[in-house]
């Protein structure tokens, strides 16, 4: 069973007021600022207010595919944690939908307490946390990768991973299989999208100028649904 690591200091509360998720990007000259004295000036103590969570013991290297966002291998990373932000290596796993960490002694990763992640930039890639209404089913809670933030609209994706479990002659055959889901920000609103007509059916009077950008372009929602609905997405902010 995974221990639970404690490495805060002993007067230290874990009752922060968690921070709405959808706060603004912070502006580039303090994130810098924050996250240079965090990498350059945190020492053991200060830093380790962050290695607390569940150890990550991985998965077994057998299972085709990987877990994880893109590689299985610690990438630069930073991550707003308990108000804090900060720059180390980390993993993104799509499984568990968890960050995680390598621990300050090297030993083994820790998966971070999702309540206290505001937002994350992986790989040049921003993710952001929706902590939500449990009966809203608009919009499913956890991190999702803001694709692209517009004057009227924005995109967002939830990325996911199951493990998919096949019996073959050859025995138990596992594989991770990616689950991708998108969103459209329209007046503060969250709306999913499957498919063309849901989009369509949300561009009000630009629906017959976006149907023809998407007949125009060539746009396939069956196999390039990323790419279509970004594509008409940024045509739909460009349209007065």
């Amino acid at each position: 069973m995974p221990k639970l690591i404690a490495f805060l200091t002993f007067g230290y509360l874990l009752s922060n007021t968690a921070v709405h998720s959808q706060v603004a990007l912070p502006d580039s000259i303090y994130y810098r600022l924050a996250t240079t004295y965090l990498e350059d000036k945190g020492s053991v103590s200060t830093r380790s207010l962050i290695y607390n969570g569940v150890e990550h013991v991985g998965y077994f290297r057998g299972i085709k595919g990987t877990a994880y966002l893109e590689t299985d291998q610690m990438v630069s990373a930073s991550v707003k944690y308990d108000q804090l932000w900060y720059k180390l290596p980390m993993l993104y796993d799509l499984l568990t939908d968890q960050v995680i960490i390598k621990h300050f002694d090297g030993l083994y990763n820790v998966a971070l307490i999702n309540d206290k992640i505001d937002q994350f930039f992986f790989n040049g890639r921003s993710f952001r946390n929706f902590r939500l209404d449990p009966f809203d089913e608009k919009l499913i809670s956890g991190y999702h990768e803001e694709l692209y933030s517009g004057n009227a609209i924005s995109v967002f994706v939830k990325r996911k991973k199951i493990l998919k479990e096949q019996s073959t002659a050859h025995g138990m055959e596992r594989e991770f299989i990616s689950i991708n889901r998108f969103y459209l920000l329209i007046d503060s609103v969250f709306h999913p999208v499957k498919s063309k007509s849901d989009l369509l059916a949300l561009m009000g009077d630009k629906k017959k100028a976006i149907a023809s950008y998407i007949r125009k372009n060539k746009l396939k929602f069956s196999n390039g649904r990323e790419l279509s609905i970004l594509m008409a997405s940024k045509k739909y902010d460009e349209i007065p």
